[in-house]
Formats: structure tokens, C-alpha cells, sequence
């Protein structure tokens, strides 16, 4: 049995539970350094809330187990704080959200942060990608370019697709020749200035052929208007 010797506040809600014996927490490879305990001197930083909620005082005995769950749900609890905190300032995927949460807290609280973000409707994933694949359209991406950097967000492919499939309704030369006439105007008769179009269009995700074409069908396009 471990006692609880002083419950001392520390930075950003935490507060240092000290006992004796000192326990046991080393950080444990199950499930891929399934927990991240904050230990300060040997000792665990728990969240105050989590301590207040469990009425722990000075004096209570608790069990290896019970120090163990303890530093658990302290540390699910700050991790879905943490998710919180991150999907006010931006949207998130459920696979980013993880990524974001586990090397702070490890898997168990950050699985449990996603799957209460999702639960209370924070975290669509489904959504997400629709709200992303309009604002990379808005930006001239090509529906290839822009699955790319859905699934780097950490969207599913399929989920990633079907939201380019939906919003991404030009052709890929349609798409090109609107971006060539935007904004490469004026580069697309030089040779070098040739090259330097197709290779911004090719970045962005068009292929080369798609490129050229485009370059083309500006080019017409303009001829026409003069």
C-alpha cells in the first residue's frame, strides 16, 4: 500500500501526489507506451479536478492498482481537455486529433479523448473532409493533389475520396485552364516562363500532359478575346 504523504499544487492544474513508498511508475510498453505518467522526483502529477472528484486527502492508503488508475484517469481526463482545447482553434481528424494527443499522453488517453470528441459531436470525419476538400478547391488544387493532402490530415482514402468526388466537379484541364488563366496569365508565352507555369501546375498536383494542355487552351483563349 502506497499512503498519501502531501498533495502539493503544481503548473496548469496539476497538483504532486506524494506517497510512500514511492510507486512504481515507469512508463510501460503495452500497447505501444500505452500510458505517459508526468512524474516529478519519482512522484505522479495529477489533474486537481480528478483529485477533487475522488475526495483523496492526506493520509489515504491506496493500493499499487489504485495509484495506477489513478494516474489513468488523470491522464484521460487532461487528455480530452487537450482535445478540446485543440478543436477550438482548428478541425481536426479523428487520426490527426489521435496523433496530436498520444505522444503527450499516450494511446489509451488519447483513444479515449477521440472517442469522446466523437461521441459528444465534436469530430466528424466525414465532415471534416467536405469542409477540406472546398477550401482546397477554392485554392486550385487538383482533386489528386488535394486527396494527398486529406489523407496527410489523416483521413481515410475512401473518405478523402468521396469528398472529391463531390465538391471537385471540373475536369483536370477545365480545372488547370482556369488556374493558368488566374494566375499565370502572363507567363505562358516565354519558353522559360513555359516551363516554369507547367512546373507550378504540376505541384499542384495536375499532371504534365494536363499541364500543357491547359497552357494551350489559355493561350486560345486569350488569342480569341484580343
Amino acid at each position: 500500500m502506497h499512503k498519501i504523504q502531501s498533495i502539493e499544487p503544481r503548473r496548469r492544474h496539476l497538483a504532486r501526489v506524494c506517497l510512500a513508498p514511492p510507486p512504481d511508475l515507469t512508463v510501460y510498453e503495452e500497447d505501444r507506451r500505452s500510458l505517459l505518467p508526468e512524474l516529478e522526483n519519482g512522484q505522479p502529477l495529477v489533474d486537481r479536478t480528478i483529485i477533487e472528484r475522488l475526495n483523496l486527502t492526506v493520509g489515504d492508503a491506496l493500493s499499487a492498482n489504485d495509484v495506477q488508475q489513478l494516474v489513468k484517469v488523470s491522464l484521460c481526463f487532461r487528455a480530452k481537455e487537450r482535445a478540446v482545447w485543440h478543436l477550438a482553434s482548428a478541425d481536426y481528424s479523428a487520426r490527426g486529433l489521435y496523433q496530436k494527443l498520444r505522444p503527450v499522453f499516450g494511446a489509451v488517453p488519447a483513444e479515449f479523448a477521440v472517442t469522446q470528441m466523437r461521441q459528444r459531436g465534436y469530430l466528424n470525419d466525414e465532415h471534416y473532409a467536405e469542409r477540406l476538400a472546398q477550401a482546397l478547391n477554392a485554392k486550385g488544387l487538383s482533386a489528386r493533389a488535394a486527396t494527398q493532402k486529406m489523407q496527410q490530415k489523416g483521413l481515410e482514402r475512401a473518405v478523402a475520396e468521396a469528398a472529391v468526388q463531390r465538391f471537385f466537379t471540373e475536369n483536370e484541364e477545365e480545372k488547370a485552364t482556369a488556374l493558368v488563366l488566374k494566375r499565370y496569365a502572363q507567363k505562358i508565352t516565354d519558353p522559360q516562363d513555359v516551363r516554369k507555369t507547367t512546373a507550378a501546375l504540376v505541384r499542384r498536383g495536375f499532371s504534365f500532359s494536363a499541364a500543357r494542355a491547359a497552357i494551350a487552351a489559355a493561350r486560345a483563349q486569350i488569342a480569341d478575346e484580343v
